[in-house]
């Protein structure tokens, strides 16, 4: 996903129509989001970090995707694409965990993981 994927998609979640506006709610300048829009200027960590927390993605997967996706030199490159590579599998193995022990029936008849037996 781009940047002007992410800025659409963050206006679209905060129900704004402007980039005024949406410059306004990730406390960043409204120049910025029109550079980040034409390709002028790079995001900083700080507004990706923003944009990842509002969008509920790995603001760490965002930055990573955005260095590789910028980065020329072809060693730094591939360090970007391998530590997006790493985030991602983390993830993925969160992922995996949460739904084992929460995917469970105790999980969804409310009775939480730490549910106390009938005896206990």
């Amino acid at each position: 996903m781009n940047i002007v994927e992410l800025l659409d998609k963050s206006k679209t979640k905060l129900n704004i129509s402007s980039d005024y506006a949406l410059a306004k709610a990730l406390e960043i300048n409204s120049g910025d989001v029109a550079g980040y829009r034409n390709g002028a200027r790079r995001p900083t960590p700080y507004a990706l970090v923003k944009i990842a927390l509002l969008l509920d993605l790995d603001p760490l997967a965002l930055i990573a995707a955005a260095e590789a996706q910028a980065e020329k030199n072809p060693t730094r490159k591939g360090f970007w694409e391998n530590f997006l590579r790493r985030v991602n599998s983390a993830v993925a193995v969160l992922v995996v965990c949460y739904i084992a022990l929460c995917g469970s029936g105790h999980a969804n008849s409310g009775a939480g993981f730490f549910r106390r037996g009938k005896y206990a």
